[in-house]
């Protein structure tokens, strides 16, 4: 007895096989050829991700605090490290998000992460390494730190947000201060 495939499952890419690289075409028709198909779907692939205001960062900041936070309590220095460098280079590779961006919204979730869960587990003399690069990074990119999430992180009453608004002000304050 031969079962039919309902159509819904007939067009999945599961059943269906992906679009060979040579057939694949960009807008207007054009089609691949003078570049190698690899350096053709690298370059319509970078195309399309070279917008990073628009992506959603809320898991790579997440899983990069958690890891930090992760390697301070266990005493891991390594992994600690590692995921702060990570997450360094993925908030240089942001620059400054657009107002009102999903990549704001997702800051001011790192922001509240980084000030509730950090401080106790980490102990260091100076400020804690987190911290420090959330508000660098928002005094850095100030101009477009802007939007309802942040007016609420700063309007807001618990001690956490209000210790990232006092560190926030003094990086903005030594930046206004530098000649």
């Amino acid at each position: 007895m031969e079962q039919s495939i309902p159509p819904i499952i007939r067009e999945s890419p599961a059943v269906n096989p992906l679009t060979p690289l040579k057939d694949l075409s960009w807008s207007g028709s054009r089609p691949l050829g003078k570049l190698s198909q690899a350096e053709e779907f690298e370059k319509w692939i970078g195309h399309e991700l070279r917008r990073p205001d628009q992506l959603d960062y809320e898991a790579t900041f997440q899983t990069h605090a958690e890891l930090y936070q992760l390697g301070c309590f266990y005493l891991l220095d390594e992994l600690k490290d590692m995921a702060w460098q990570r997450l360094r280079s993925v908030l240089i590779s942001i620059g400054t998000p657009k107002v009102g961006s999903r990549v704001v919204a997702n800051l001011v979730d790192l922001i509240h992460y980084a000030y509730e869960v950090t401080g106790d587990a980490c102990k260091v003399k100076e400020e804690e390494p987190l911290r420090k690069l959330v508000t660098t990074m928002a005094a850095i990119h100030f101009t477009g730190f802007k939007g309802a999430e942040v007016e609420q992180l700063i309007a807001s009453p618990t001690k956490s947000d209000r210790e990232f608004v006092s560190d926030l002000m003094a990086k903005v304050m030594q930046r206004l201060e530098r000649p």
